[in-house]
This record gives structure tokens, C-alpha cells and sequence, in this order.
């Protein structure tokens, strides 16, 4: 049951996945998108934003680990990081870093208010990981993808597939996911969810909100033997087994710890965490009643 909750998270990310970058390249239908957060809150989509919402008071951060495109990326590069046996990444709870996250969301939610897209699309989640694909990536997916319809059409295998167009993006667009895509790739690469859990106004609003969320990691201190297995693993580095204690506004289920708990004492449920026992010392006496 653990490893089929990750299982699952990982086969639905990547197929959601797979077709955001093929609406970036202009192949797919762009539906994906409208359950974004951003262009939800710009076309004034009161149903995508409600179940966002209610999305994320019953299961935490589930978006940003399912919809969320550059999350899902940062995932990969994440796990690509893992395979590598002179960098396995052993991450430890860092306390949030508050002021920082909710001065970017005031500042971003400021900047909506006025108008000033600009300055929203450049920390929003959506528009980075559009213009990574789109002016990055957008060239050699589309590329790619019509070299595969030329085959296709060459035998004859499915005949309602069409080549796209190859439209150029100006260099300096292309800079700028450049630039983003090198600093969120070293960024995920040696620190897992750090834009996720400390810049991203989207994962800071949706965390506020998972602060109450049903259903969160949570704890069994009975069972827990602070082997801290589940600290060294979480990406977002919001699990403190010293007081069994899990940040869920940091938290974005990927269920991980879960899965790698080798007692079984952390689940993803609604039952309240039980408090970790206090660190006991054993202290030999001696017959005449001093510590030895």
C-alpha cells in the first residue's frame, strides 16, 4: 500500500507530464493548462480555483506534485541526482524560512492586483516551466515529434497524426529559459524542492491552505525508531524526527517517506500524530549510590 501511494503519484505526474510538454510544442490540445493555478486566477475560473482548493484542504500539496509541470521536472532531475552513487543526497530538516516565502507571495499577489504580469510570470510556477519548454525545449520536441509523424506517415500506422509548424522564439527568450533551466536543474540537483518549498508563491499559498489539509504524512511515534530514513529522503526537507514533527505547507506529497519508513510509522493519514517519546539515557549506580 505505501509504495503503490508513490507508485501511483509517479505514473499520473509523468503522464500529465508528458501531455504539458506536447500542448507547449503545439501538438497537443491545450486543456492541462486551464487546471494551472495562474491561468485559472487570469480567465477568472472559479470551478478550477474551488477544486484546487478543496484539492488541497483534504490532501496537502497534491498539486504540486501531480499538475505542477516544473515540479514534476524538478522531480526528475531530482531523481536523476539519486543514481548517481557519488551524489545521494542525504537532505536534513531545515526550519521554514518564512518571511522569504510569504514576502515573494505578498509581492507576486501585489503585483496581479496591479496589472504587472510581467513581474508574475517571473516566479510563477506554469509561466517558467512555459518558457523553458516553449523557447527552450520547443524546438527539438518539435522536431522530434514531426520526424515521428514522417515515419508514421512513411508506413502508414495511424493516420490522424499531423506535423506541427517550427516557429523560432527570439534569442532573448530563449536566454531567459536557458538561464532558468540551468539555475532550477543545479538548484534540484543538490537540493531537491528548494524553489518549490521557499520561492514558489503557488506552493506558499497552497501550503498555507495544507496546514489544515484531512489527510498529511503523519508519525506513529510507538513505531518510529528514529532511524531517520524519512528525513534523509524528503526533498523538501520539512520532516523533523527528533520531535516527529512533518511542515506540511512544505510538504508535497510525493510520498517518499512513506514509502522508505522501514517500521511502517509514517503514514499519509487523518489520524492526529502520536508525540515521539523523550530520549531516555540509561545510568548505571553503584552500591554506595554514585553515578559510574
Amino acid at each position: 500500500m505505501r509504495n503503490m501511494l508513490q507508485r501511483g503519484r509517479i505514473v499520473l505526474s509523468w503522464l500529465l507530464m508528458g501531455a504539458m510538454v506536447l500542448t507547449f510544442a503545439g501538438i497537443v490540445a491545450p486543456v492541462l493548462p486551464q487546471w494551472q493555478v495562474l491561468p485559472a486566477l487570469l480567465a477568472g475560473n472559479l470551478l478550477v480555483i474551488a477544486v484546487i482548493i478543496v484539492l488541497t484542504l483534504l490532501l496537502g500539496r497534491i498539486y504540486c506534485s501531480v499538475l505542477c509541470p516544473l515540479g514534476i521536472s524538478q522531480d526528475f532531475v531530482f531523481w536523476l541526482a539519486k543514481r548517481r552513487k557519488k551524489n545521494r543526497r542525504k537532505f536534513t530538516f531545515r526550519r521554514e524560512r518564512r518571511i522569504v516565502r510569504y514576502s515573494i507571495l505578498m509581492l507576486t499577489g501585489l503585483a496581479f492586483l496591479a496589472g504587472l504580469s510581467g513581474f508574475v510570470g517571473l516566479v510563477d510556477p506554469y509561466s517558467i516551466f512555459g518558457r523553458i519548454v516553449h523557447d527552450g525545449l520547443g524546438l527539438p520536441v518539435a522536431y522530434g515529434w514531426n520526424a515521428l509523424v514522417g515515419v508514421n506517415e512513411s508506413h502508414g500506422w495511424i493516420p490522424v497524426l499531423s506535423k506541427t509548424d517550427i516557429l523560432w522564439p527570439p534569442l532573448a527568450a530563449m536566454a531567459l529559459a536557458g538561464v532558468y533551466f540551468v539555475v532550477l536543474t543545479v538548484l534540484a540537483w543538490r537540493y531537491g524542492r528548494a524553489y518549490c518549498h521557499t520561492v514558489c508563491p503557488v506552493g506558499t499559498l497552497l501550503g498555507t491552505l495544507s496546514r489544515f489539509s484531512l489527510f498529511r504524512p503523519v508519525i506513529d511515534g510507538s513505531r518510529c525508531t528514529h532511524c531517520g530514513a524519512c528525513e534523509k529522503t524528503c526533498r523538501s526537507s520539512c520532516i523533523d524526527v527528533a520531535h516527529g514533527f512533518v511542515d506540511t505547507s512544505r510538504c508535497v506529497d510525493c510520498f517518499d517517506c512513506v514509502a522508505v519508513c522501514p517500521k511502517g510509522a509514517l503514514t499519509f493519514s487523518r489520524t492526529l500524530p502520536v508525540k515521539l517519546p523523550e530520549k531516555s539515557y540509561l545510568v548505571k549506580v553503584s552500591a554506595d549510590g554514585r553515578c559510574c
